[in-house]
């Protein structure tokens, strides 16, 4: 997304239209910056930047609105998946959570043996635990806390 990048040092004077990695005009910040969606108001737009904004032609501004559109959707999508994946883990903790086997696991859930132990260890990663012991633990808890 473009925004405006400054630096914070002491004798910087102006404001750089874009993003940290790439500005209009090829700037890249070694020190300390700032980055907003709207321009500091006591520092004037830098020459270079105004001037490359200005040459930019039509298909290079839909290829810049097409890029955001892309970075939009892959935050939807990240996003998704998370919500998709903690609906999963709260399946497998309650199905767990009484106690069954992993066969009777497999049988309630209907899922293949290796798909279940996937699942349970991808679950694990992200929880943060190395044993099922833990994994337990940590769940419990964060439901007490959100309860």
């Amino acid at each position: 997304m473009a925004t405006y990048v400054y630096s914070t040092g002491p004798n910087a004077k102006v404001t750089h239209y874009g993003t940290v990695e790439s500005t209009a005009c090829y700037r890249v910040f070694l020190s300390s910056f700032k980055a907003s969606d709207t321009p500091p108001p006591d520092r004037p737009m830098c020459k270079s930047c105004v001037r490359r904004l200005a040459q930019t032609s039509r298909s290079e501004a839909r290829t810049i609105r097409l890029e955001q559109n892309l970075a939009l959707r892959r935050e939807a999508a990240a996003q998704a998946w998370a919500r998709r994946n903690a609906a999963r883990d709260a399946a497998l903790v309650a199905v767990l959570a009484e106690g069954l086997t992993n066969h009777a696991v497999m049988r309630r859930l209907g899922l293949p043996s290796r798909t279940l132990c996937r699942r349970t260890s991808a679950a694990m990663r992200r929880a943060g635990a190395r044993t099922m012991f833990e994994w337990g633990y940590k769940t419990g808890r964060a439901e007490v806390e959100r309860g």
